[in-house]
């Protein structure tokens, strides 16, 4: 799992560099599905598959900041068909930014 983790995260990665921010979102959203019945994970779920990213991340060989974790973390956890939201929070001045995921809330 920490593997497939890793291959998420660089393909990430390289989206992000490659495509842009922009098109990494809709990458993303083209994952989900408005068909499909979601989940909600619990807590146990979650802590478990956040290790997995954490662990994945001190494999990759650069420094993974919150974006690239936070999505890695939602397009794993959408095909687990679990329900989530990537979240971006972002401060004009001085400019600040962060990432996250929310699941139930």
């Amino acid at each position: 799992q920490v593997l497939k983790a890793l291959y998420i995260l660089i393909k990430v990665h390289l989206y992000i560099k490659i495509r842009g921010f922009y098109y990494t979102i809709q990458w993303i959203k083209n994952h989900k599905s408005s068909e499909l019945n979601y989940i909600i994970p619990q807590d146990t779920e979650l802590k478990e598959l956040a290790d997995i990213v954490n662990k994945a991340c001190l494999l990759y060989p650069t420094r993974t900041k919150c974006l690239e974790w936070s999505m890695t973390f939602v397009l794993l956890a959408l095909k687990k068909q679990w329900k989530c939201n990537l979240e971006i929070g972002v401060q004009n001045y001085p400019f600040l930014a962060h990432a996250w995921v929310e699941c139930n809330n």
